[in-house]
């Protein structure tokens, strides 16, 4: 969901007061059975208060997935190391935890060394302190419970704690592509002010496996940049420079936001009244974004549902005609789309597919965007005249998926507050599981989404800071970046949003995966099971809660790869 106006365009929201109704209208029953439905918070880990048992400090490792709140300790660690795996073009992260014990306060400071690989090729780890948000509302589907939750990373080393506490921090590598494959070995430590440390080894093996730079699942995930210069956060301190740098901020999270394409300044008039068309900084924009990963791209013209046909054969016509007779012309078509009306009720069916027919019959090549808002209606109204579907993730259904996908259209999913009551994985939810937000990549990959859309992720018209609520009913929604505090940083990355990379960095690894073993008859049983994502999917509304499975899944991808990689490196060799 997006609530205003799809950026660039002038389709007319979904009023939120529909949305209100839809769900309150199953919200009371909902709410009253939650609590006894929702599975506990801690799972395996045994998380409780922070007691005497705790006195002691101590640095130990936890799963990136698992969310532990400041006053909760764990009955086990789960490992006394940072061990991690990854493909070449792969970001992996490590979250630790260290425990203040019961002495007074102090300054710490999070250090790690550089991880020294083949050849002594070095690897510089990123570091970053987690920080707390307050929730006082759970989520009506979460762990209902309030506090303060982990989910900012801050871009520091330095950290203070109270007695009896504890603080995350959080440890990524990106692997270079041309990183040599082997194990970077080096070390992390918490250094106290006093000159103690506390220091565990660190380690990362690198498989010889590449992952592509532009990802396999295209998405729309996007900045909405509203609030930007709100003097509550940056005010006159957003500039030029980091309204720039937030597309290749989302791409190193392996999101696609919406970019601003010179499309109008394309086209000019003609003294005869004929347009003409100039595509050369067009087509130098949309090459850089291809070399940097962009996945697909909006084009955005000012058509909407109260648009009358008459002026979209008359003014825009000429416009579109050229639109597609270019993007066929350079074999872009499948890159582009049009998203002139964001999520139509049923009464809009009639007048939207009147205005799809009507930029079909001059843009036959090009895609339109249909998300689906509170109804499913599209799916037999607008046969034939969507290219691109985009149910919630509780409305897909994968037999419709299929069925799309067989005649040339695509098939992505999206998540927003309709998911706010059920138990899918999704990518916002603050009081819900990291496994969630992981299991992501697995369920679009499962179900064949070939995108997903998400519709914010710096929704600040409440200060993420100071409240978790910064929509409706759920905790997180809309946003995914906070703020920097100092007013003139990037924006900090959650770790909703490390867990998304990591969750599309799965379904690319998946889809390799798929490709390597499709034609080897001897393909090892697992593989099938993988791709089936047996051990992390068990159904639409079901993913595992076990965060040690998606480590052990993840590191066997990679190994299945290498072997193929190297089994048919050798099949090229020639024998004397």
């Amino acid at each position: 969901m997006r609530l205003g106006r799809p950026l660039g365009s002038v389709a007319e929201p979904i009023a939120f007061a529909t949305f209100a109704f839809a769900i309150l209208a199953g919200a009371t029953l909902a709410s009253a059975v939650l609590t006894s439905c929702a599975t506990s918070y801690g799972g395996k880990y045994g998380l409780a208060r922070i007691g005497a048992r705790d006195a002691e400090r101590r640095l130990i490792v936890v799963p990136s997935t698992l969310k532990v709140m400041r006053d909760r300790s764990i009955a086990r660690a789960f490992a006394t190391e940072v061990a991690l795996s990854a493909a070449r073009g792969e970001a992996e992260s490590a979250q630790l935890l260290f425990y203040a014990g019961s002495s007074a306060e102090e300054d710490f400071r999070f250090v790690a060394s550089e991880l020294a690989g083949p050849g002594g090729a070095r690897l510089e780890p990123e570091l970053g302190v987690v920080g707390y948000v307050p929730l006082t509302k759970p989520s009506l589907y979460g762990f209902h419970r309030k506090g303060d939750y982990p989910d900012p990373i801050l871009p520091t080393t330095d950290f203070s704690l109270a007695p009896r506490s504890n603080q995350a921090l959080w440890y990524t590598v990106r692997v270079p592509r041309s990183a040599a494959p082997g194990i970077y070995a080096g070390s992390v430590s918490v250094a106290g002010r006093d000159g103690r440390e506390w220091t565990l080894p660190a380690r990362l093996r690198v498989y010889d496996v590449e992952l592509p730079a532009t990802s396999f699942l295209k998405t729309s995930i996007n900045f909405r940049r509203e609030n930007m210069d709100d003097p509550r956060y940056y005010g006159s301190g957003w500039t030029k420079e980091l309204e720039d740098e937030l597309p290749f901020l989302g791409l190193s999270y392996r999101f696609t936001h919406r970019v601003d394409l010179p499309l109008a300044s394309v086209f000019s008039a003609l003294p005869d009244g004929s347009l003409a068309a100039d595509w050369a900084d067009f087509d130098e924009q949309v090459s850089r974004w291809l070399e940097n990963g962009i996945t697909c791209f909006e084009l955005k013209l000012d058509i909407g549902l109260h648009t009358e046909l008459r002026e979209i054969h008359g003014k825009y016509g000429p416009m579109l005609e050229e639109i597609d007779r270019h993007l066929a012309e350079r074999a872009w078509t499948d890159l582009f789309y049009f998203y002139f009306f964001d999520e139509p009720t049923r009464r809009d069916m009639a007048a939207l597919g009147e205005r799809v027919d009507a930029v079909k019959e001059h843009a036959p090549s090009i895609r339109h965007v249909l998300t689906y808002g509170v109804t499913t209606a599209g799916e037999k109204e607008l046969l034939g005249r969507i290219g691109m579907w985009v149910p919630n993730m509780h409305q897909f259904s994968a037999d419709f998926a299929r069925e799309r996908q067989a005649k040339g259209e695509e098939v992505w999913a999206y998540a927003c507050i309709g998911n706010v009551f059920r138990p899918y994985p999704d990518n916002f939810r603050i009081d819900w599981y990291g496994t969630a937000h992981r299991a992501l990549g697995w369920w679009l990959f499962k179900y064949g989404a070939e995108g997903y859309l998400y519709w914010a992720v710096d929704l600040w018209r409440r200060n993420p800071w100071e409240t978790t609520r910064t929509f409706p009913w759920t905790n997180g929604d809309g946003v995914l970046f906070y703020p920097a505090l100092d007013g003139k940083s990037p924006p900090y990355p959650s770790i909703r949003a490390h867990l998304m990379r990591d969750a599309f960095e799965d379904y690319d690894l998946l889809t390799l995966l798929g490709r390597a073993y499709a034609e080897d008859p001897a393909r090892p049983a697992e593989v099938a099971e993988l791709l089936a994502a047996k051990d992390i999917i068990f159904g639409p509304k079901s993913f595992s809660k076990d965060d040690e499975a998606y480590i052990r899944s993840h590191e066997r991808i990679l190994e299945l790869l290498e072997d193929y990689n190297m089994s048919s490196k050798a099949a090229i060799i020639p024998t004397k």
